[in-house]
Order: structure tokens, then C-alpha cells, then sequence
């Protein structure tokens, strides 16, 4: 049988870890849904499409990021530059953050 204090510190333990969980959730960078508004049609589900565009699969955060804010400064970019450019202007720089973090995921 589990005593008082055990049972306190579990039942304390369960509520700081729903705590945790819920600001999580509550704060989610949204990039999952960003990543599918504006990128996944060229880059696919996974980012493993390369017939439209660069596969972006395995590839690191910062290059990810170096990238996303080369295009935004127009500074990067090959032959689909000007679509790029178009869809990373309307990045914030935590959204090209959070979307470096995502995309480095896969």
C-alpha cells in the first residue's frame, strides 16, 4: 500500500507533467502547419521531393535557416529563386527558425 507521502509526490508529479504538456501544446510554433501551407506542394510531405525542387530531407537546421534567410534578403537562390524569395518574405525570423527546426526533423 502506497503511503500519503508517496502518494502526494506521484499525484504532484502527475500534475506538473500535464503542466508541462499543456504549455507545450498551448505554445506550439505552428511550423508543422506552415511547413504544409507554403512548402510541402514543392517540397512534399517528408521534404524527400526533389522532382519539382531541392530535396530538403536530411538536411541540417542551419542550412535550412541560412536559406530560408538568404531568400528572404533575396541574396540566395537558384533557378526557382523567385518563388522562393515570394514565400520566405512573409517569414518572421522565429518562423524561419521554427521551420529550419521542423524541416531538419525529417
Amino acid at each position: 500500500m502506497l503511503t500519503e507521502d508517496v502518494m502526494k509526490y506521484v499525484l504532484t508529479c502527475l500534475v506538473a507533467g500535464l503542466l508541462f504538456v499543456s504549455v507545450a501544446v498551448a505554445s506550439g510554433d505552428g511550423a508543422a502547419e506552415r511547413y504544409t501551407k507554403s512548402c510541402k506542394g514543392c517540397h512534399g510531405v517528408d521534404g524527400s521531393n526533389a522532382a519539382m525542387s531541392k530535396a530538403l530531407k536530411g538536411l541540417p537546421a542551419e542550412d535550412v535557416k541560412a536559406a530560408l534567410a538568404g531568400y528572404k534578403a533575396q541574396t540566395y537562390g537558384g533557378k526557382k529563386k523567385a518563388m522562393m524569395e515570394r514565400v520566405a518574405a512573409t517569414l518572421a525570423d522565429e518562423e524561419i527558425e521554427a521551420l529550419a527546426t521542423y524541416i531538419a526533423g525529417f
